[in-house]
């Protein structure tokens, strides 16, 4: 059995801290053209690869530390690319998007999630319906 930081047989968590919903944000992303299992594992890649150094003055850092932190020092893309997630450009620019939204992913809405550039309602949506009790969406794929 693989141990990602996310798994995707069982995505469905409502009692998300703010970490794990960064996390979770981030496989939507990656998740569009790919398997769960495949954006999970290309999504630990990037993330556990990362190491902290002086630079980096957060104890814990979270998701979002960590990309903006491989922005800052890095390319974005090409850590993405390195880690096998596929459209790497269009995922760092809605990554970046994401960081810069500065939204509260506990109450934020599908409106403010699509208003992230890259995220679409099927991405969105997926997002809410499994980290919100109750949610009422469709996490349809424009196809």
């Amino acid at each position: 059995m693989n141990s990602f930081l996310v798994d995707p047989i069982n995505i469905t968590k409502y009692d998300c801290d703010e970490a794990e919903l960064q996390l979770l944000i981030l496989f939507w992303i990656c998740a569009a053209g790919k398997n769960g299992v495949t954006s999970a594992k290309c999504l630990d890649h990037l993330l556990s690869g990362w190491r902290p150094s002086a630079e980096m003055i957060v104890a814990n850092p979270t998701p979002f530390d960590i990309i903006g932190f491989i922005n800052h020092n890095a390319v974005l893309a090409e850590e993405m690319r390195q880690s096998g997630i596929g459209c790497y450009n269009n995922k760092a620019k809605s990554f970046m998007s994401l960081l810069h939204a500065r939204l509260d992913l506990k109450v934020c809405s599908v409106e403010d999630l699509v208003e992230v550039k890259g995220i679409g309602y099927k991405t969105a949506n997926g997002f809410l319906m499994h980290t919100r009790p109750n949610y009422q969406g469709a996490c349809l794929d424009v196809h």
